[in-house]
C-alpha cells in the first residue's frame, strides 16, 4: 500500500501545478494527493513518510516552470500534517532510528 500511495503522490503534485490543465483537472489532482497523503497518516508509515520527503524534495528541485506552485504546494502539505496529523503519527515517527525493538520491521527484516 505505501508504495502505491507513493507513487500517486508526487505525480497529483505535478498535475496540481501545472497551468495548462483545466481547474477541474487540478482539483481534482489535489483531491487524489490529499487522499494518499490522509492515507499516509493513518498508516502511520514511517518508510513512506521518510519516501514522500525525498520524493517530493527532489521533485520540487527538478520541477523548473512551476517551482513556485510546487514549494507552495510543498508548504502547505508540511503545514497541514503539522497541524492535522494526530499526535501517534508523530509518536510513531519519532521510533524510527529505533527499528530494532520494533516487532513490525524486525518482521520484515527476517521474514
Amino acid at each position: 500500500m505505501a508504495m502505491n500511495l507513493l507513487a500517486v503522490i508526487p505525480l497529483a503534485a505535478s498535475f496540481a501545478v501545472q497551468g495548462r490543465l483545466r481547474p477541474w483537472m487540478r482539483l481534482l489532482a489535489v483531491a487524489a494527493g490529499g487522499l494518499a497523503v490522509t492515507c499516509l497518516v493513518v498508516s502511520h508509515s514511517r518508510g513512506e513518510m521518510m519516501g514522500l520527503t525525498v520524493g517530493l524534495g527532489l521533485w520540487t528541485v527538478r520541477e523548473r516552470a512551476y517551482r513556485g506552485r510546487a514549494l507552495a504546494l510543498g508548504a502547505a502539505l508540511a503545514l497541514a500534517l503539522a497541524v492535522f496529523a494526530p499526535r501517534s503519527f508523530w509518536e510513531r515517527s519519532e521510533t524510527v532510528g529505533q527499528y530494532e525493538q520494533d516487532a513490525s520491521a524486525m518482521g520484515r527484516v527476517y521474514g
